[in-house]
């Protein structure tokens, strides 16, 4: 079995309407803010929800300084895309792409009430007029703790090497290599891979380098559970799927098909085909 890395303490607050918005609703915000700089450890985070938008921040204990993320069009369905202008309006109270990411983000400072409640206005702005949400319950959830300690420079250069010669013996070595790592595996509650695309019909999982590669997908993150290549290539055999897609939109990545996946899986258990 793998590893969670679940086991944050989170804390989520109850529903509040924009609409009629209140002191303490705002001053139980400001402290939440407060706390990513306070307690928890180097990857705390706050996500803001209300009607489809949303803002996530990142931050870590002992640093006044934070990431915000806008929802993007990449996260949002259909119906709730944003226009050019609602762009535009994103961009000037400060977002922009940055670092090859999907969603745009700034830096914030959580250092003082006054900058957060500063913050909580420009959301509240946002919120009603790119998102189409003011009158909306607005939601948050708080998670303080470490990030996971996942680090793959072998995997990572044996990446590399593939992307710039598609030499037979550069891809065993990157077989090698994903045999030997911990990856992510992103999951749903119950523990299964969960499916975040497809090719010719069939579902297809993602697993992760870094917790780096992770947020390159999706600044949230998402639930993983950690798992060596020896071990989750077999027991991803057990799922009908027809690839799984490393880092996908990182910067180093790549997609193994359910052949490659079931060569792997053989490989880790001794067998020969």
């Amino acid at each position: 079995m793998g590893r969670s890395v679940l086991g944050r303490r989170a804390k989520s607050h109850d529903l509040h309407r924009l609409g009629a918005t209140t002191p303490s609703m705002l001053d139980d915000l400001n402290a939440a803010l407060a706390s990513l700089v306070e307690s928890g450890g180097t990857e705390n985070a706050l996500l803001l929800k209300a009607g489809s938008g949303w803002f996530h921040v990142r931050a870590a204990r002992g640093v006044t300084d934070a990431v915000c993320h806008a929802a993007a069009n990449a996260y949002l369905p259909p119906v709730s895309r944003l226009l050019v202008s609602q762009v535009q309006r994103l961009r000037a109270a400060g977002f922009a792409l940055r670092d090859g990411e999907r969603a745009l983000s700034q830096t914030i400072s959580l250092a003082s009430d006054p900058r957060r409640s500063a913050l909580l206005s420009m959301w509240r702005d946002l919120f009603d007029h790119v998102y189409g949400a003011a009158g909306e319950e607005w939601s948050w959830v708080v998670t303080l703790g470490d990030a996971p300690t996942v680090r793959n420079p072998g995997l990572d250069n044996a990446v590399r090497a593939v992307a710039k010669q598609r030499l037979p013996a550069l891809r065993q070595a990157l077989y090698h290599q994903l045999l030997l790592s911990d990856l992510l595996l992103l999951v749903d509650e119950e523990d299964t891979p969960i499916v975040v695309g497809d090719v010719s019909g069939w579902p297809t999982f993602a697993v992760f380098s870094d917790n780096s590669a992770l947020r390159m997908w999706d600044p949230r993150g998402g639930r993983t559970r950690i798992a060596l290549g020896r071990t989750l290539f077999p027991s991803l055999m057990r799922h009908h799927f027809g690839s799984v897609l490393l880092n996908p939109h990182g910067r180093l990545g790549g997609e193994l098909y359910r052949n490659e996946v079931e060569a792997l899986a053989n490989a880790a258990l001794g067998r020969s085909g």
